[in-house]
């Protein structure tokens, strides 16, 4: 059991780690500082679990680097389509990532 829970701990870190990389590590510069608002982290478990509590590390470490708020928002649930409704209705002028 023990096995199963680390692996999906390395599962989880990886996957949102590689969200964060990809959502902050690629793209132009722009003339204001990126980014210039609230982030938000979908994630389509409840809180307390091993992803939500990989999710709130690496939010705590955008936080810091980018000196802006991180939100982690739990939408478990309906096999993670609650959580994919969400990333789709989501503004756009927010930056916002998901795990599905």
């Amino acid at each position: 059991m023990l096995s199963h829970s680390l692996t999906l701990l390395r599962i989880a870190s990886t996957l949102l780690t590689l969200m964060a990389w990809a959502m902050f590590g690629f793209g132009a510069r722009a003339q204001e500082t990126y980014p210039s608002r609230q982030v938000t982290l979908i994630v389509p478990y409840p809180a307390g679990g091993v992803v939500d509590l990989t999710a709130r590390l690496i939010a705590e470490t955008l936080r810091a680097t980018f000196n802006k708020p991180v939100l982690v928002l739990n939408k478990p649930g309906a096999n993670g389509m609650i959580a994919l409704a969400e990333l789709a209705h989501a503004r756009r002028r927010l930056y916002v990532a998901g795990q599905q």
